[in-house]
Parts: structure tokens; sequence; C-alpha cells
């Protein structure tokens, strides 16, 4: 349940959104009476009216254009990161030896499971770490049910109903988000994963163990990773095969 296409459409063209408000900025700086403090760039407006053309109106526009850009800048490579780094969430998840190997059942229910097993593995290991970790982590999971709504809408699914799936599958989320973090502080990973993993299925013994060994062998891997890295878009999981 992915799709690609659309993902990265631009969100403000040349003629409206950002320079609009770069319009506005100036006219602002140049008019009327203002006082903002930007923390980043220590700039303060006047106070007393600027008249149309002043060094001090004009230095304090392009100060808060700056500051806008550097904010829409940060913003548009965090949503490339994120974008990046769940396109490879995905792709792991589908990696052929889950199914093959693993015994993993190969259907919208099976793919699912090994989607969320990768994010929380991900999301665990941004967790305690900066705030911008946290941003990171909340605008990954916003950008996964994203697609969930857009891939359950491409299958044929109603909006009438689209609502009630999505968030069903957040509340399936977060009850796993639990489970496997309780797994893996204790002993019950293992019974964790033929809960929601092999559900609706008598899984073998041996393919949840190594499952388990697999999920367990990737959160020492992630954890070796900077968290510069994964905030980058990469993480580095393992070979389920190995």
């Amino acid at each position: 349940m992915h799709r690609t296409s659309g993902r990265n459409r631009k969100r403000d063209g040349p003629d409206g959104g950002f320079g609009a408000v770069v319009v506005n900025v100036i006219i602002l700086a140049t008019r009327w009476t203002h006082a903002i403090r930007w923390p980043s760039w220590n700039v303060v407006a006047s106070t007393s009216a600027v008249n149309p053309g002043t060094r001090n109106g004009f230095r304090s526009a392009l100060s808060m254009i700056r500051w806008l850009m550097l904010r829409r800048g940060r913003a548009q490579a965090m949503r490339q990161s994120v974008s990046r780094i769940y396109d490879g969430i995905v792709a792991q998840s589908r990696r052929v030896e889950f199914y093959r190997d693993l015994a993993v059942p190969d259907s919208l229910d099976g793919r699912f499971d090994m989607l969320v097993l990768h994010m929380v593995l991900v999301q665990r290991r941004l967790k305690g770490e900066s705030r911008d970790a946290a941003r990171f982590a909340q605008a990954l999971f916003d950008h996964m049910f994203v697609d969930m709504d857009e891939s359950l809408r491409e299958i044929g699914v109603g909006d009438m109903s689209v609502g009630k799936r999505v968030k069903q599958m957040g509340a399936a989320f977060y009850g796993r988000l639990e489970a496997y973090e309780a797994g893996l502080a204790g002993h019950t990973l293992e019974q964790a994963l033929a809960r929601n993993v092999y559900r609706g299925t008598v899984p073998d013994d041996d393919a949840v163990r190594r499952l388990a060994d697999y999920v367990r062998s990737a959160e020492r891997l992630l954890a070796t990773q900077p968290v510069s890295d994964v905030l980058a878009g990469a993480a580095c999981f393992g070979d389920p095969s190995s």
C-alpha cells in the first residue's frame, strides 16, 4: 500500500504562497508600525512608523525574508528526508525473504504489519533524541497515514469508508507499537509477533524465532547509526535472510 507518484508535488508556485508572504513582509516593514523580534536573527523592527525606502525598513524586511526562507528551506529538506526514509522502510518491509523464508502472510494485512514493524523500529531510534528528531518522527507518522489514505482510495475504497479504515490503522499502529516496545524491552517479542504479524495463521515456531532475531538485530544496527543519518533519510535494517 504505497504510491510514489505525486508525493513531492510543489506546494507553492512562484506567483503565490511564499511569494505572497514575502511581498506582505516588505509592505509591513515599510508602511506602518511593527515591533517584532526574531530570535534566530536578533532583528527588531522599529516601533515608530518607517517611511518607504528608508534603510532600516528594508534592512528589517530583508532580515525577515531571510528568516522565512531559512524556515521554508528547512521544512522542505525535512519533507524530502521523510519521504526518502519512508520509501526505504517500504522497500525493506517488502523484501521477499519475509514472505518466502519467514512465512509472513503475503497479503495486504501481512504487508501492512511489516511496514508497521519497521516504522516502529525507526520511531524507537528517534525516541528521546532532539526536538528535531521528535518533529521528524511525527512527520514520518503523518506521511505514512497520508500514504495509507491515498492507497485506500487507489484500490477503490469509498470516501465514506476511508476515514474509518485509516482510524482503524492508526489504532493498530499504536497497539503494535506498545506490544513491540514491551517485547523488545523484555522477553515477549516472539508472542507479540505471532499475535500480530502472523494473525489468522498458525505460525511455525522457527519462523517466529527468526523474525524476532531479525527485529532485535535491526534495532541494534539502527542504534549504531548516527541520528543525523536517520534525519537525513537513511536507515539500515540489515539482511532478513542472515
